[in-house]
């Protein structure tokens, strides 16, 4: 009885072996989708954009935003290195972990706004609702906002001119909701400023996925360059250096 079910199981077994050897050679290998990991901005840097509101003039034409991300501060850090500068290794570090976890915006702001007081206030953010805003109408807020320590000032004819750069921090995945806050796929992204019966942002379109797999960024040109300079390497990641003790 054992012979005879052993001679009976081996031919079964290797029927069964080229059964599935021919089905797997006769089937097509499906085919994969590449998809970006994450939202990937078209560039870095964004003018300020009026949306609705009382006061047009409340922020001047030449505030924009800086999405700050591994890119960048890369560029950052490669500037530093060249003008001569000793960056910190624990910096280089943390900023690694930074901008893998969490988007980072520079945001340059200015206002020569005819009330001097709602003009301080404007540039420090004060009675400002700030958000991330997709197409879709998802909104995010901030986990984080930097006020820059002090605004600098200077005369305008009649008027004053308030400057200063503050930093503004999302999270990159919803924790309730284990995805990105960010889908990889939208088309653009806003920074929105609301406040004092008006409404501003800074906008970044995404690249169509799937973007280069050996992408290759750099600065369009010198402005842009100067831009993104604006605030350096070791000035921007000492700010949020403490954001960094709790990631690995």
């Amino acid at each position: 009885m054992r012979v005879y079910m052993g001679a009976l199981v081996l031919p079964l077994v290797a029927l069964a072996a080229v059964s599935c050897q021919t089905t797997k050679e006769e089937a097509p290998e499906p085919l994969l989708e590449v998809r970006p990991v994450e939202f990937i901005p078209a560039t870095h840097v964004a003018p300020i954009q009026r949306v609705e509101g009382k006061y047009p003039t409340l922020f001047a034409p030449s505030s924009y935003a800086v999405w700050v991300d591994g890119d960048v501060a890369a560029f950052k850090r490669a500037s530093a290195a060249e003008a001569g500068e000793t960056v910190d290794p624990y910096l280089e570090t943390a900023a690694e972990l930074i901008t893998a976890s969490f988007y980072i915006f520079e945001c340059h702001v200015e206002s020569v706004f005819a009330t001097t007081s709602i003009a301080y206030d404007v540039v420090g953010f004060r009675n400002t609702d700030i958000y991330l805003e997709t197409p879709d109408g998802d909104r995010t807020k901030p986990i984080q906002t930097v006020i820059g320590t002090t605004a600098e000032m200077e005369p305008r004819e009649a008027l004053k001119l308030y400057r200063r750069t503050n930093l503004v921090i999302f999270p990159k995945k919803d924790l309730w909701l284990d995805e990105p806050v960010i889908d990889a796929k939208t088309l653009s992204v806003k920074l929105v400023l609301e406040g004092f019966d008006s409404k501003f942002c800074f906008e970044w379109p995404g690249i169509a996925p799937p973007p280069e797999p050996e992408r290759t960024w750099y600065p369009r040109d010198e402005k842009e360059a100067l831009q993104l300079l604006r605030l350096g390497f070791s000035e921007l990641f000492e700010k949020l250096r403490d954001m960094a003790t709790h990631l690995k």
